[in-house]
Order: structure tokens, then C-alpha cells, then sequence
């Protein structure tokens, strides 16, 4: 009597999902040309997009779903410009990895704007939400133009960068050097000299931004209509892992501006300027619980013009509670034209104008030589902080007219 099998529909569902696996075409560029017989890198990305092979450009493997571009051992410590075409940008609309000729060497390969374009154009634009990830490579001389973002990459996902450089781009708007709708991802990478005519001279991002390893240093945004974040802008979390903050400049936010949680771990955030408030850093709570923490980490050297927080402000609206921490963490040297030289810390409801309670927590941590040209030249904590000193030195601060070390208006303060 024959007899049937019948596979569970789940179980079988199963069998396919573990036998089957994800395509992906690696692509090899051959020539440095933007145009051409060989294989360039506009071609590479032209044949991802479309699925299919393009002029010189053949794929190993089938094109898939998160395709790779590499490049010909011939092409080490060359240059690819991009020249005045018809979309002078690079358009992507698929997942995709570019990575350059040398692992771990971003001169091993630089992408740049033609010097002679007649026309602005930015290096990379990612039209579909799907993500970037650039590896060993240079990226320099990018232009969105009038009214545009995204001077080195306009990305509508997430942004990788692994031994990489960003370098002297701009954007008329916003994103300078990177500006990404997702999260914005950094490890051993430079974003550096970039330029934004609003916010994020170096990178801004719709989601969070995490530095490894990685250095954002002398990018400037908008100084004088309210841009914010010289050298990081976010609107979710910003976190720096062994990382620098360093000279950049905006309104707002010199160094970083983070609409979410700031967390610094082995990190330095120096020499950056804030017209307004915020010249290292500034952090802005909208709703609920945000926390600012600080490890092993330095903020110094920073300016806020016209302003509160020469070092950082935190800043908590419409009933959000700031939590502060520092653990073994240095705020020194840093100036503010008005309130709170090092630290700036307060939390109201912007609605009706009341206080919120903001906490502030310092561990085993140094603040010295901050100055104030009104109240606090140390730290200037406000509307209902509570403060708290545990086995911390307060040195060297001064302050025009109130609290040369600390200023606590309204509130709490413990020196454990």
C-alpha cells in the first residue's frame, strides 16, 4: 500500500528559508575613468541598481539584495573624479558596500568632485531606504548646491563609514558631509573641514550617530539663523566610543546637538564654538527621561557666545527630566558669555514656563579652570536641579557675579 508523506506547512516553510541563502553580486571596478569601455564605478553602481550587468561590469554571483563593489589591485592610491554628466551624482537605489582597494587605509582610493564641474554636484546620493556602507575610501570635494543637503552623501537610510574620510564638502542646507534620514555609524573614520549652511556642518542625521575610533573635527554649520551641531548633528542618540569632538562651530551645539541621549565613553569633545548655547555640546530633551553620561572622558576648551554651557547644556522641555552623570571625567578651560562656563543644566515646561527637575550626579570627577562672564564659571544648574558631588574637585572656576565654582538656583545641592 503506498503511503504519503505531508510536511507540516510551518516546518516547511522552514526547510526553505534554512536552504535557501541571500544572493549578493560583488562587482570589480577596473578603470578610475567616470566613463568609459572598463568598468567604472558609476557603471558598478548603474548594474546594481538595475540587477544586471552594465558596459564593462560583470558580477560575480547573482545580484542580490546587499551587493558589493571592489576594486583592482591597479587602482591603489588612485583618484576617481566625477565629472559634469547628465545626474553627476551617483545614484544608488539598492543596498550596497563599497569598499576600497586598501583594508584600512582611506587614501588608498579617493572619490572627488572635478575641480572644473561647471555644475554643483554632491558624490553619492541614496534614493531608496536602504543602507550605505563605505569602507577604506576618501570622499572630498562634494557640492549639493543652492538649497540642497548632503554635500558628500544624501542618504534616505542608514550610513556606514569603516576606515573612512570625509573631507571638505558642502551643503547649502543641511549635511555638510553626511546627511542620512537613518542612523549615521562611524568606526575608524574621519568626517573633518565640511561645511553646512543650516545644521550638521559634518553630519546630520534623522536618527542616532555613534563614533568609534573615529575623529569629527573642524566642520561649521550655520553661525548666524539658529543652525545647530558644528561637527554632529542628531535627532536621536549621539554616542562617542575612544572618539574626538574637535573645532568645529555653529549657532548652536558647537561640537554635537542631540535630541536624545548623549553618551561618552573614553571620549574628548574640545575647541569647539557655539554662538548660542552649547559650545562643546548641547543635549535637548523633548519628552520623558533623557540621560547625558560621561566617562573617562574630557570636555575643554570650548566657547558658547551670547549663551549658557561653554562646555555642554543640557536642556530638558515640555516636562523631560535631564539625568547627568560623570564618572572619572575632566570639564576645564571651557567660557560662556553668560551662564554655566563648564556645565549648563536646566529643565522647564516650555508651555507654561515652570520648572522640571533636572539631575545632576559628578563621580571621582574634576571641574577646573571654566569661566562664566555672569553666574556659575563651573557649572550653572537651574529651575529645581538637584546636584550631587561625590569625591569631586571644583577648582580655579570664576564667574563675573554669582557661583565662581557652581551656581544651583532653586534647588538641591550635596557635596558627599
Amino acid at each position: 500500500m503506498p503511503h504519503s508523506l505531508r510536511l507540516n506547512p510551518l516546518y516547511a516553510a522552514l526547510l526553505i528559508a534554512l536552504g535557501g541563502s541571500a544572493q549578493a553580486a560583488t562587482l570589480t571596478v577596473t578603470s578610475n575613468l567616470d566613463d568609459g569601455t572598463d568598468c567604472t564605478l558609476r557603471e558598478a553602481v548603474e548594474a546594481i541598481n538595475a540587477g544586471a550587468n552594465q558596459n564593462g561590469c560583470s558580477a560575480a554571483g547573482a545580484y542580490g539584495t546587499n551587493d558589493t563593489i571592489v576594486f583592482a589591485p591597479a587602482l591603489i592610491n588612485s583618484t576617481i573624479t566625477l565629472t559634469d554628466q547628465a545626474d553627476s551624482d551617483i545614484e544608488i537605489n539598492k543596498a550596497l558596500t563599497i569598499t576600497g582597494p586598501v583594508a584600512g587605509d582611506p587614501t588608498g582610493l579617493t572619490i572627488e568632485r572635478s575641480a572644473g564641474a561647471s555644475n554643483p554636484f554632491r558624490l553619492f546620493e541614496v534614493t531608496a531606504d536602504v543602507p550605505l556602507t563605505l569602507e577604506n575610501l576618501t570622499l572630498t570635494g562634494g557640492d549639493a548646491g543652492s538649497g540642497n543637503d548632503g554635500g558628500g552623501v544624501l542618504a534616505s537610510g542608514d550610513v556606514t563609514l569603516t576606515n573612512s574620510t570625509v573631507s571638505n564638502n558642502s551643503a547649502d542646507n543641511i549635511g555638510g558631509g553626511v546627511r542620512a534620514s537613518g542612523d549615521v555609524t562611524l568606526t575608524n573614520s574621519i568626517v573633518s573641514n565640511n561645511s553646512a549652511g543650516a545644521r550638521g556642518g559634518g553630519i546630520d542625521a534623522s536618527g542616532s550617530v555613534m563614533l568609534t575610533n573615529s575623529t569629527v573635527s573642524d566642520n561649521t554649520g550655520d553661525l548666524v539663523g539658529g543652525g545647530s551641531g558644528g561637527g554632529v548633528n542628531a535627532l536621536g542618540d549621539v554616542t562617542l566610543n575612544s572618539s574626538t569632538i574637535s573645532g568645529n562651530a555653529a549657532s548652536d551645539g558647537g561640537g554635537f546637538y542631540a535630541r536624545g541621549n548623549v553618551t561618552l565613553t573614553n571620549s574628548t569633545v574640545t575647541g569647539n564654538m557655539a554662538v548660542g548655547r552649547g559650545g562643546g555640546g548641547s543635549s535637548v530633551g523633548l519628552d520623558g527621561m533623557f540621560n547625558v553620561t560621561l566617562t573617562n572622558s574630557t570636555i575643554s576648551g570650548n566657547t558658547a557666545n551670547d549663551s549658557n554651557g561653554g562646555g555642554l547644556a543640557v536642556l530638558g522641555f515640555d516636562g523631560s527630566t535631564p539625568y547627568v552623570h560623570l564618572y572619572n571625567s575632566t570639564v576645564s578651560g571651557n567660557t560662556a558669555d553668560e551662564n554655566g562656563g563648564g556645565l549648563s543644566v536646566a529643565g522647564f515646561n516650555s508651555g507654561a514656563f515652570e520648572p522640571t527637575t533636572s539631575f545632576v550626579y559628578l563621580y571621582n570627577s574634576t571641574v577646573s579652570g571654566n569661566t562664566a562672564d555672569e553666574n556659575g564659571g563651573g557649572g550653572f544648574f537651574q529651575d529645581s536641579s538637584r546636584v550631587y558631588l561625590i569625591n569631586t574637585t571644583v577648582s580655579g572656576n570664576s564667574a563675573s557675579e554669582v557661583g565662581g565654582g557652581l551656581a544651583v538656583v532653586n534647588e538641591y545641592f550635596d557635596n558627599l
